[in-house]
């Protein structure tokens, strides 16, 4: 049997996608620390700004998604991390209220580039739908394994130097992420330019009706969806936010937090393997439905972990936070690519970016919410 390959698009896409998120997360995921150790507040407003922080980078794709089925897909590739390159030269001046500012660019320019890439990511798959679930795993996996260099690059930077110096980092890795956006539109912007996701196609009325019809249930169905992931992400975040204050002061062993919290993005890169092999030998697809539920259980599981090694002792080993990570990833990784391959395949053609946006944003809603459960 001939092993199927992925185009040659994807490689660009998810290199562009490790630099994107690499430096989005890189910032997202110690968040927390930074304030804690740069700005001295209290734990409440910490959380309460991640949060927010967390909650608008997923409301931009919404935003983005609305302007990007209006404009084109590929050229938002470029703004992004121009954008997110002055978010991070203005975290160099540590001043509050620029700091706020650098919040609201790095989500600007996360919202434009997942809305523009998940869409352009099912597009790359459209002469070979049967290896476009594979390839939204891969795409997933890459850019954690991005966060998790990132996290850890500028963890260990922050403490050997000083935050001022990762920050400097992570205007060079938003600089290197132009690189393969580059690469990407010189060898395709003549298909890319002409794919407008607003063009529409002449159907006969019959056609159309039987069309409307379809995608209202499939939108019913997207909802439905998005509902449930909302319960899965308020708990999720935990893990950067209300976990990382009980480490702080709770932790005991050798691995520092920002490696601990990075983990996660690890486990996702290392199980998506086993994830394929599972895929490839079952006998026939798990439904949308009961990988929401499967995902639910392990985040269950991994709070259950927690709970148990802190139920005797006020300090608990490092062990079991990133035990705890695991099965959180193990969660993730059901829920996350599954859910987005979903929405550009079910959402209408002219909207896809749209329907994105609103994934992210149920994802944002769930965010806020996980930031003021952690402020309790």
């Amino acid at each position: 049997m001939t092993r199927e390959k992925h185009p040659t698009e994807f490689y660009l896409l998810a290199s562009a996608a490790i630099f994107s998120r690499c430096t989005f997360w890189g910032f997202g995921n110690l968040f927390v620390l930074f304030l804690l150790q740069s700005y001295s507040f209290s734990n409440e407003k910490t959380t309460a700004l991640y949060g927010i922080f967390t909650g608008s980078s997923a409301f931009f794709p919404f935003i983005g998604g609305y302007l990007v089925d209006r404009w084109n897909y590929y050229q938002p590739l470029f703004l992004a991390p121009l954008i997110t390159i002055v978010g991070f030269l203005l975290l160099l001046f540590h001043n509050e209220y620029l700091l706020y500012v650098t919040m609201g660019l790095l989500a600007i320019g996360y919202g434009l580039f997942t809305s523009s890439s998940i869409p352009l990511l099912h597009h790359v798959y459209r002469h070979n739908v049967s290896l476009r679930e594979k390839g939204f795993l891969w795409f997933y996996s890459a850019f954690n394994l991005g966060v998790f260099a990132s996290i850890s690059l500028f963890g260990w930077i922050s403490q050997i130097f000083s935050w001022n110096v990762a920050w400097i980092v992570g205007v060079i890795l938003s600089c290197l992420g132009l690189i393969p956006t580059l690469i990407f539109y010189k060898k395709y912007h003549t298909l890319y330019a002409n794919l407008h996701p607003r063009k529409r196609q002449v159907m006969p009325m019959e056609e159309i009706s039987s069309e409307k019809k379809i995608q209202k249930d499939r939108i019913y169905f997207l909802c439905i969806l998005n509902v449930c992931s909302l319960f899965f992400w308020a708990f999720y975040i935990q893990g950067w936010s209300s976990l990382s204050i009980f480490l702080v002061d709770h932790i005991k062993g050798g691995l520092p937090i920002s490696s601990i919290l990075a983990s996660s993005n690890l486990f996702i890169f290392l199980l998506v393997p086993l994830f394929l092999y599972i895929d490839n030998h079952r006998k026939k697809p798990s439904s949308l439905a009961l990988v929401t539920s499967y995902a639910l259980f392990f985040l269950s599981i991994s709070f259950a972990i927690l709970l148990a090694a802190s139920f005797f002792s006020d300090k608990i080993y490092f062990l079991y936070p990133i035990i705890f990570f695991f099965f959180l990833s193990m969660g993730e990784l059901l829920i996350g690519p599954a859910g987005l391959s979903a929405t550009t395949q079910l959402a209408p053609k002219k909207f896809t970016s749209f329907f994105v946006g609103i994934w992210y944003f149920f994802m944002g809603i769930a965010f806020i919410i996980g930031g003021q459960i952690a402020g309790f």
